[in-house]
């Protein structure tokens, strides 16, 4: 099912992030800001469900679509009662599948402005997700899309470690590879556009990176 939902979605220039795991998925939506879950529900539906029911109360705008042949019909039940957004049955056509993602999409268009808007602080740096700035000491610093993309990853989790694999993730759907080499010049690159005598990206040896006050 994994890969008709990418190449359906790709036709209506939706980035996609398949992944197989449930342990998996939890830590990929801690570093990425999803607006559509779609779940298999033919597939480790207990396990599924147990994640559906504990996502943080940050992840509660998150869509949520379920999929399943006839023999999921009880995990689909409990999936709705879990708050799921909507059911596609199992076999399905690419069309249904826009239609059905075209239909959740718009509903976040409904917050007002103040909702929409998300920003991230840490130190003198912020991250606005709803407009894709940064700022540093209230100055606007141009980034890469790539270069934003680790920056956000750390910020969200400020004095911890975050590893490569967490932030390639991050970036994945703007670099299907980005190797641990490639992370690293994307760290250095913005370490260079965020230097600043408050702040720094510090690197953990076998963890990752986290970004850290500058100690007097």
């Amino acid at each position: 099912m994994a890969a008709q939902v990418s190449l359906a979605l790709a036709h209506v220039n939706t980035a996609v992030d398949t992944i197989a795991d449930v342990a998996d998925a939890r830590e990929a939506i801690e570093v990425h800001d999803y607006d559509l879950l779609i779940a298999d529900l033919d597939h480790a539906p207990h396990l599924l469900l147990e994640f559906m029911k504990s996502k943080a109360p940050r992840h509660a705008d998150l869509r949520k679509m379920v999929c399943g042949g006839r023999d999921a019909m009880g995990a689909v039940k409990a999936a709705i009662d879990l708050g799921a957004d909507d059911f596609l049955m199992k076999p399905f056509d690419a069309a249904e599948l826009q239609l059905r993602v075209g239909c959740l999409s718009p509903l976040t268009s409904k917050k007002s402005e103040s909702e929409q808007r998300l920003v991230y602080s840490f130190g003198p740096v912020s991250i606005d997700q709803s407009t894709n700035s940064v700022w540093l000491d209230q100055k606007l610093v141009e980034l890469t899309p790539r270069e934003h993309g680790v920056l956000s990853a750390l910020i969200r989790r400020p004095g911890q470690a975050v590893s490569k694999e967490q932030i390639a993730s991050k970036i994945s759907s703007l670099d299907s590879h980005a190797d641990p080499t490639a992370i690293e010049t994307y760290v250095y690159r913005l370490r260079r556009k965020l230097e600043h005598p408050r702040i720094m990206i510090r690197t953990i040896r076998g963890l990752g990176y986290l970004l850290d006050l500058r100690r007097e």
